[in-house]
């Protein structure tokens, strides 16, 4: 077995799949680019976080059975009256912190 194959399969079996699909483009992108070891794991690392995050919020999207084009700056809160005021201020605040960090 190669390197790269076993390569590739440690990183499956750690559940690390952008990892897995990424790693032999990257380098040689790293290669070509004259890029550091360092800043070649930072990019294979900043892709598989930015997969796992659009994953998750595809799949709470999913869960909530959200319609399409609805979010929480069209949510009209007037019309739901248990939904408490900190309540929606909470879900807005942290919606705008994960939206900061993906950016």
């Amino acid at each position: 077995m190669k390197d790269t194959e076993h390569l590739e399969l440690l990183l499956r079996s750690m559940f690390l799949t952008s990892f897995a699909r990424n790693f032999q483009d990257f380098a040689l992108r790293a290669e070509k680019q004259k890029i550091g070891h360092i800043a070649y794991l930072h990019d294979l690392a900043r892709t598989e976080s930015q997969e796992r995050q659009s994953k998750r919020i595809e799949r709470l999207v999913r869960k909530a059975r959200l319609l399409p084009g609805k979010s929480l700056e069209n949510f009209e809160l007037s019309r739901q009256p248990r939904c408490r005021q900190a309540e929606s201020k909470n879900l807005r605040r942290e919606s705008s912190l994960n939206v900061a960090k993906t950016s």
